[in-house]
Order: C-alpha cells, then structure tokens, then sequence
C-alpha cells in the first residue's frame, strides 16, 4: 500500500480512514484525496464518502468488548505479567531518568536488607540468573548506586554494598513504589486486599518448590 509523504496507512472502508499529508498545501490535499480516490473506485465501485466525515466500523464498540472480554479470559500468568510490567512502568515514571530502574529496585531492597552481600546470594534471593544479574550491577555500579567490595573471607568474591547516593535513591524509589501500590489496590476492600495477598504467596510458594523439583529429561 503506497503512502503519500507520510500520509498514514489507509484502514478499514475506503476513505473512511483517510489521513492526508501533514503540511500539504489545500490544492494538494486535493489531488491526493482525488488520486487514492481513484484508484479505489478503479479496483471496486463503492459510495463516495466525504473527506470530513469521520465513521468508525459498527463493530468497533463489540470489538472492543472482545479485547476486553479476553483478558478477562486470559490465564493467570498472563495477568500477573501484565501487572508486573504496569507496575515497572508507573514506578519508572516516578524514579525519573536518574533514579534507581524497576529491574534493579529488588536488588537494592536486598542489599538495603542484607548489606554486603554477594551476588550469587542476591542471585538467590531475586531470582535473577547470573547473567542478568552481572547486567543489572554493572549498570547500578556505573551510577554510583552500589560499590563493590573484596570479600575478607574469600579474596576471589566481591561483597556489594549501597552507597549513599544509592541510599537515597532507594528512599526515593520505596516512596515511589508504595504510591504506585497505593494507586493499585485502593479501590479493593482491604479483606480482598488481605486474600489477595495470601494467594499470591500461596502462588510464589508454589512455584518456588516447582522449580527446585522440575528436573525435564
């Protein structure tokens, strides 16, 4: 489907969509309007629809009830994803550019917990892969959030600690994060709030012995 500079993809019924092109002269929103025009009534004859009529498709309110229909529908996994990722976003929004990320505010709550810890422990204790892990300390060291240290029992081991910077980040990003809670379950009864809770530690529980015990062949 060709685009006329810039112009955005036609959609839906012929011209009912149509978006011409930012900046274009009057005349030559014309001539564009009467080219694809054209070639729409070349390929099918069809009803001319005025430029300034704006239509949407008569299904589109069941469509949207579908959308919604179905995540109603969708798994329980697929929920507690989509939670997770709105949550990371609200908190990132209010941390700022310069504060401490979604991905690495667990690993900050571990170390403001258990200060000088190594990083298979906080490997262990996010569950976060090594890999990942290596990542996410990299990029908190280079922001002066965490400094590591040789560990005085075993030189080979580094302990990580919270810096002052990244003490206040944390304060910063903790307030943050209760806000964002706040925002979520405010509308909730707090009994609801309180099974909600249990059900989901029920879940951690139960999944933290799945992956202990699932050994595939």
């Amino acid at each position: 489907m060709c685009r006329e500079r810039g112009a955005s993809a036609v959609s839906g019924p012929p011209l009912a969509g149509l978006t011409l092109a930012a900046g274009a002269t009057p005349g030559a929103d014309v001539q564009i309007a009467g080219r694809l025009a054209k070639a729409h009534r070349a390929a099918a004859p069809l009803r001319e629809v005025p430029l300034t009529e704006t239509r949407l498709p008569e299904d589109f309110a069941a469509a949207q009830d579908t959308v919604t229909d179905k995540l109603g529908h969708a798994s329980l996994g697929y929920q507690i994803g989509l939670i997770s990722r709105l949550l990371a976003q609200s908190l990132k929004k209010r941390n700022g550019k310069d504060g401490i990320l979604p991905g690495q505010f667990p690993v900050a709550i571990e170390l403001m917990a258990n200060d000088g810890a190594t990083q298979r422990a906080l490997c262990e204790r996010v569950r976060i892969d090594q890999s990942t892990m290596a990542s996410t300390l990299k990029r908190m060291e280079r922001n002066g959030v965490i400094v590591r240290k040789a560990c005085v029992h075993d030189g080979r081991q580094s302990t990580i600690h919270m810096t002052p910077k990244g003490r206040t980040l944390f304060e910063a990003a903790a307030q943050n994060a209760a806000e964002v809670n706040r925002i979520a379950f405010e509308s909730l009864d707090p009994a609801v709030t309180g099974q909600l809770r249990a059900a989901l530690r029920h879940i951690v529980d139960r999944l933290s012995q799945d992956v202990q015990n699932c050994n595939p062949e």
